[in-house]
């Protein structure tokens, strides 16, 4: 596959010098790693909200037809409809109104 994204900048730096070495950890002698005991917890944790989260963020992409800021304001509009319709009643004053029942 093709990588096509663009080139932003190229940078020019100097090479090291050649007695220089990389900075490495120095860990103690009686130092030994230990599994996490919640390791499973965190990741499934991890997992499950990173789903959420996302299906979340794709639910109002979709109701913005692409666009986050347009999906969350449709979603505040859709809110306060359901609000507003949950308070009056809902559509029986739109028919008494154009009836007049």
């Amino acid at each position: 596959m093709i990588d096509k994204k663009p080139i932003v900048s190229l940078f020019l730096v100097p090479p090291p010098p050649s007695f220089a070495t990389s900075p490495r950890l120095v860990l103690p002698r009686d130092y030994t790693p230990t599994v996490d005991p919640l390791v499973n917890i965190k990741r499934y944790t991890g997992r499950a909200l990173d789903r959420v989260i996302g299906i979340v963020w794709w639910v109002i992409v979709l109701l913005g037809a692409g666009s986050g800021a347009l999906g969350l304001v449709n979603f505040a509009l859709g809110f306060g409809a359901v609000g507003f319709f949950k308070r009056w009643g809902g559509f029986e004053w739109v028919w008494k109104l154009w009836y007049g029942q």
